[in-house]
């Protein structure tokens, strides 16, 4: 009889506590999705060291979305070719973007996610791909994730190439 109260409240417990995420701790997403429908790269998680690869028109808008943990800060790196895959000691995943790399873009992934089976933190990039861009040409992109919590390494991204088509 006694162990009856006791299951009560385990039970309760477990309906009342919050859900954590399914990911791993090095979990990063990096997702592209032009206005055209052509997308590339994990929407939740994932890294190879092949990159993903879409193509772009002149002018077109498109959507980059960046995952991780919860206020991260993150910086988008892109170069003209991605055939790398240099491990980095204390970073997980690998750096897939060539030399010379460029920053396009830096943030905080304050946008927060209702999917638990992605990491929470997210940050939605418009990007309005530029009109004057040369068909056939190719430009590789890659974010880093650098959490501010010290439970998670920080982590490189998916690599995505952009091609003009």
């Amino acid at each position: 009889m006694r162990t009856f109260p006791l299951r009560c409240i385990v039970a309760l417990a477990a309906f009342g506590a919050p859900a954590a995420a399914q990911s791993p701790a090095d979990a990063v997403g990096f997702h592209w999705v032009g206005a055209a429908g052509n997308t590339a790269g994990p929407f939740c998680w994932g890294f190879q060291c092949a990159p993903d690869a879409t193509t772009v028109s002149p002018g077109e808008s498109a959507t980059l979305l960046v995952r991780g943990d919860p206020y991260a800060v993150f910086v988008i790196g892109l170069s003209a070719t991605a055939t790398s895959c240099i491990p980095i000691p204390g970073i997980s995943h690998s750096l897939v973007l060539d030399l010379p790399i460029y920053v396009a873009f830096t943030g905080t992934l304050d946008q927060l996610s209702p999917i638990l089976s992605c990491p929470s933190g997210e940050k939605t990039i418009p990007i309005p791909f530029p009109t004057s861009a040369i068909p056939g040409t190719s430009l590789a992109i890659q974010a880093i994730v650098l959490p501010v919590s010290g439970f998670a390494p920080p982590s490189l991204t998916q690599a995505i190439v952009l091609t003009v088509v």
